[in-house]
């Protein structure tokens, strides 16, 4: 796991590693990208940048509504939580 968080680490050949989501599998499986730069902050940059192309930061839609929106975000749990969980409305009181 990375020290630092946000998945990037210093690797024993001395360079820094990256590795971001690239995309999804349609059984829900992740597929990793990778990312090398020999400083932190170089990976850091370039590791944004893929995220964005990804549409892991992908914002900019504004025809969403706030109920579309949450049930988007929903869906990118559904491996995170329990079905139960799930099954039982995630109400806001």
């Amino acid at each position: 796991m990375a020290r630092r968080g946000e998945n990037i680490r210093k690797r024993k050949d001395g360079r820094w590693e990256g590795r971001y989501i690239k995309a999804r599998t349609p059984e829900g499986k992740i597929q990793w990208g990778y990312v090398y730069g020999t400083a932190y902050v170089e990976v850091k940059r370039v590791l944004i940048q893929r995220k964005a192309e990804a549409g892991f930061y992908n914002l900019n839609r504004t025809d969403l509504t706030f109920e579309a929106l949450a049930e988007v975000w929903l869906y990118s749990l559904k491996n995170a939580i329990m079905d139960s969980t799930a099954r039982s409305g995630l109400s806001v009181r």
